[in-house]
């Protein structure tokens, strides 16, 4: 007659099978949420828009100094690439065209600078004009102190 009861020890382990593959299902689907939130995070554009085509200044405001560098959009497409080369920080990426007529100013030194086309940019480094050694693509420099 004792025969036929159920045993505990077995309904445990069922139990205990369930609310593992409960939680399992619940970090899958937490890290799948995770990833297609890194995956698809809006990145602000740095591309400026029609409206704020003026001086762009980096860590320094505009005052009665001159700028180290001073780079102004007179073709398009341009795309320019500028990074502080101490310590690699990216301060205006290449990932889109820069419109005609924008203006960058940098005041950190130094800078490592890489612009799409020779003839895309009117570049002043320290006040005065930079002229491309070569017509060679992309523009590659240094400003230095």
């Amino acid at each position: 007659m004792g025969r036929h009861r159920s045993d505990p020890r077995g309904l445990g382990r069922y139990l205990l099978f369930g609310v593992v593959a409960v939680v399992a299902l619940a970090l899958v689907v937490a890290g799948v949420i995770a990833l297609r939130g890194a995956l698809s995070s809006k990145r602000a554009q740095h591309t400026p828009s029609p409206s704020s085509l003026g001086v762009r200044s980096h860590t320094v405001p505009q005052s009665a100094h001159v700028a180290v560098l001073l780079i102004k959009i007179v073709h398009e497409p341009c795309r320019v690439f500028v990074k502080n080369a101490d310590n690699n920080t990216i301060l205006q990426t290449d990932n889109a065209d820069m419109p005609l007529g924008a203006m960058l100013q940098f005041d950190q030194i130094p800078l490592q600078v890489q612009i799409s086309d020779p003839n895309c940019a009117h570049v002043d480094v320290h006040g005065q004009r930079r002229v491309p050694g070569s017509a060679a693509r992309p523009w590659i420099f240094t400003v230095e102190s």
